[in-house]
C-alpha cells in the first residue's frame, strides 16, 4: 500500500508560496534536515534539500541548503536511508 506523503505550503523569498511533498526528515551531522518535493515538478525524483534552523524562540524556519557538497551529502544519505527501508521490507 502507497503511503500519501503530507503537502507543505512554503513561502519562498519573494513571498510566494510553493507546495512541496514531504518525503522525509533525516539527521545528518546532528543537524535536521526535510527532503522535499515540488508538487509542481514532473519528475518524481526531483528532491529539494532543506535545512531546519530552530530560533532563540523555538520557531523552526527551512532553508534550501545552497551548499552543493552539503546537499550532495544530505542526499546521499536520503538514498542510503530508502535503500535500508526497501531491503528490510
Amino acid at each position: 500500500m502507497a503511503q500519501e506523503n503530507e503537502i507543505v505550503e512554503l513561502i519562498n523569498e519573494f513571498g510566494e508560496a510553493e507546495q512541496f511533498e514531504h518525503v522525509m526528515t533525516l539527521e545528518y551531522k546532528d543537524n535536521p534536515y526535510l527532503i522535499l518535493h515540488p508538487v509542481d515538478e514532473e519528475d518524481e525524483g526531483a528532491v529539494v534539500v532543506f535545512a531546519i534552523t530552530t530560533d532563540e524562540d523555538g520557531n523552526e524556519s527551512y532553508d534550501v541548503v545552497e551548499d552543493e557538497t552539503l546537499s550532495s551529502e544530505v542526499f546521499s544519505e536520503f538514498l542510503l536511508i530508502l535503500e535500508s527501508d526497501e531491503t528490510e521490507e
